[in-house]
């Protein structure tokens, strides 16, 4: 598939929007701890973005395999459930 010149409305002001959420999420948790389900949301929201790119096209979804597979890592390591979220 690959890239586009042009998309479905509304598709770069979502991955804008999520752009943005995430650096808020980064600056509001400077310093500060994880709760289990905040950081289970987090990783459902990388394994979302992750599986969307993934259809981009065979080698996108190839370098990928690593953001998924650390994202279970992760879950392994706060003892959360490793099966991925929607996506």
């Amino acid at each position: 598939m690959g890239l586009v010149d042009r998309v479905w409305p509304g598709i770069e002001e979502q991955a804008d929007q999520v752009a943005e959420a995430a650096c808020e999420l980064a600056d509001a948790t400077a310093g500060h701890g994880w709760s289990a389900a905040a950081a289970d949301d987090a990783l459902v929201a990388i394994d979302a973005l992750t599986a969307a790119l993934a259809r981009v096209d065979p080698d996108v979804s190839e370098a990928l395999i690593a953001v998924t597979a650390a994202t279970a890592t992760v879950r392994r390591r706060f003892s959360l459930p490793v099966e991925p979220g929607p996506g």
